[in-house]
């Protein structure tokens, strides 16, 4: 986090973008408890109150309404997400550009080309999940479950005692697993760098391969790492999502 906040620029580290997909994003949460509570009402009334379809039609009718403004605000949550991880990314990548040409050609030289292509290109976009999907998760993880604790514990505080023993578990849990998942993408960043890099390489050498009569073979090498990338990291990803979805399903069970 601390590394991420050097390199974006100050001009674009506005939080505008992020308040409002949280506050979408707490209207969202909001929304839910709603229409659970509305659904549990209909269901009571009908299955406890034995009352008809008629009695109940205000309930469904604000069942549909705040199933509408959820959607609603979903679909422009996720929007001001993308917009906001668009123009953050579109920073970094022109502060880093301005900061390779300010460097000049002598930084460059020393530097692998094919590294420094990748991170410009694939490297800045790889922050999109981070900014469009983990920090406004991130800051809703706070505070849509005090919210339907508050709810909860109105309507009945043994529940809400439940809750608030299993709550914790959730976020120390996950804590675990994505201790786990971030050495997995730094080991996978590390390995795609490294074969961007060996490509490009390879490309810029390729009239000196052809003429040592060595450029199958460097086709082949390349060809073998790209396979060892390709079938270590979806299995990798697989396993943490698997413990991941595991792990958060424990506490909720209990």
């Amino acid at each position: 986090m601390r590394a991420l906040t050097r390199i974006i620029p100050p001009r674009a580290r506005s939080r505008r973008g992020l308040a409002l997909t949280v506050s979408l994003g707490g209207l969202g949460g909001a929304l839910v408890v709603g229409q659970a509570w509305l659904l549990a009402s209909a269901i009571s009334a009908v299955f406890l109150g034995g009352r008809d379809l008629r009695a109940v039609a205000p309930l469904l009718l604000g069942l549909a309404v705040a199933a509408a403004l959820r959607a609603a605000a979903t679909g422009t949550q996720e929007l001001l997400a993308q917009a906001h991880s668009g123009a953050v990314r579109l920073a970094v990548r022109d502060h880093l550009f301005r900061r390779l040409l300010a460097l000049g050609p002598r930084f460059a030289s020393g530097e692998r080309t094919g590294e420094l292509a990748n991170t410009l290109a694939g490297g800045v976009d790889a922050l999109d999940p981070y900014l469009a999907q983990y920090l406004p998760q991130a800051y809703l993880a706070a505070v849509v479950p005090l919210l339907v604790l508050a709810v909860v514990l109105w309507a009945d505080p043994l529940s809400a005692l439940v809750l608030l023993l299993t709550f914790p578990l959730i976020p120390l849990f996950m804590w675990l697993i994505g201790e786990a998942a971030r050495e997995q993408t730094r080991r996978q960043w590390v390995t795609l760098s490294r074969l961007a890099a060996r490509f490009l390489d390879a490309l810029q050498g390729l009239a000196t391969l052809r003429v040592l009569g060595r450029a199958g073979d460097e086709t082949d090498a390349i060809a073998r790492a790209s396979e060892r990338a390709r079938c270590r990291g979806p299995t990798s990803r697989i396993r943490v999502v698997v413990a991941r979805s595991r792990v958060a399903g424990t506490p909720s069970t209990v």
